[in-house]
């Protein structure tokens, strides 16, 4: 039998004696005053003890369908896999690899960057004041403390696979109990191990918590990637030393042109997304000029217009998009024996 099992029968044991105590407590009007006390603290503190009793079942329920919900959070980063590509200008002067200057930007998502670029963040701080302050919701259901989320709650078409918070339903006459988190996890250990899921102490600190790196912008990326083509037919390939870029702005401006007129009657949301604000003479210009959205210089300094987000949508506006492209050339592309790399970035 699991440590967690065993909890659960104790906590169910002393739920048993809760039912009796409360009958004590009310037959404590006839006895001495500070007899009733004792039964009124004792009373409160199965009471305690219950709320963990409820908790307790909720996570072996929870436990029960831990393998579904793996494969849920797999299907979740499948779909995460398509939200953002953007094209980055890595420029080397043979000093560094091309993985040497991007290691400084990648996303601790498959535990693999570098220890150096790497910040921990103790949970323990981050989640201390709503273990103080906050409460969690409890229905009180036949006698007894429920989770809102309880199988006795889960509606009748509700899907089989995953954990999703619109598969239950409480009946509105049912009352709700708040109860603190400090009352039913006793510590802030305890509370994030069997609430925010914590399951183990970081190896290196002692602590809950986890790594990131505060300067990430990438989570993986591809030399080429979807702008394969584009650079093959635009600037002669996809890793070019920058004296040899073939790009021809005049064909760029009839092709941005011809884009412009389609474009607007074909799709117009990405239209609107991809110009942004700008009129057809500032658009066609911009593209007139060589340029990425991101840029890594041989010192290992990245350089970016606005913030990239999830769906490919960033945070720059026209107007900037505009001064970031038409001087891009000027400002990252002086030095004609540097290499180019043309990297798909993803994030």
């Amino acid at each position: 039998m699991s440590m967690l099992s065993t909890q659960v029968d104790e906590l169910r044991e002393l739920a048993t004696r809760y039912d009796e105590l409360q009958a004590g407590v009310v037959r404590a009007v006839r006895i001495p005053l500070n007899m009733g006390s004792v039964l009124r603290e004792a009373a409160d503190t199965i009471w305690e003890l219950r709320c963990r009793l409820v908790d307790a079942e909720d996570r072996v329920r929870k436990r029960d369908e831990a393998e579904l919900e793996a494969i849920e959070r797999v299907n979740m980063t499948h779909e995460r896999m398509i939200m953002s590509h953007f094209a980055t200008a890595v420029l080397s002067d043979g000093t560094k690899t091309l993985e040497e200057l991007l290691a400084p930007y990648q996303e601790n998502n498959m535990d693999d960057v570098p220890a150096e670029f790497l910040e921990f963040h103790d949970a323990a701080e981050e989640e201390s004041e709503k273990y103080e302050n906050d409460t969690t919701t409890f229905v009180k259901y036949k006698g007894r403390l429920y989770s809102p989320y309880d199988a006795a709650f889960r509606k009748p078409d509700a899907s089989r696979y995953g954990f999703s918070t619109s598969d239950y339903e409480v009946p509105e006459d049912l009352p709700r109990i708040n109860i603190p988190f400090k009352v039913i996890y006793p510590t802030i250990e305890e509370y994030l191990r069997d609430y925010c899921g914590y399951d183990a102490l970081d190896e290196r600190t002692g602590k809950y918590g986890y790594w990131e790196n505060p300067n990430a912008k990438w989570d993986w990326f591809e030399v080429g990637g979807r702008w394969k083509n584009w650079a093959e037919d635009t600037i002669g390939g996809t890793v070019v030393r920058v004296g040899d870029i073939t790009f021809d702005p005049d064909f760029e401006r009839e092709k941005a042109s011809a884009w412009w007129d389609q474009m607007q009657v074909e799709d117009p949301l990405y239209f609107k997304l991809a110009t942004r604000g700008r009129t057809k003479e500032q658009y066609v210009e911009s593209q007139a000029h060589l340029s990425f959205r991101a840029c890594i210089t041989p010192d290992g300094k990245w350089h970016e217009v606005g913030e990239m987000g999830w769906f490919g949508m960033s945070s720059e506006s026209g107007d900037e998009r505009q001064d970031w492209d038409l001087a891009f050339s000027e400002r990252f592309l002086t030095d004609p024996d540097l290499t180019l790399f043309v990297v798909d970035c993803h994030i």
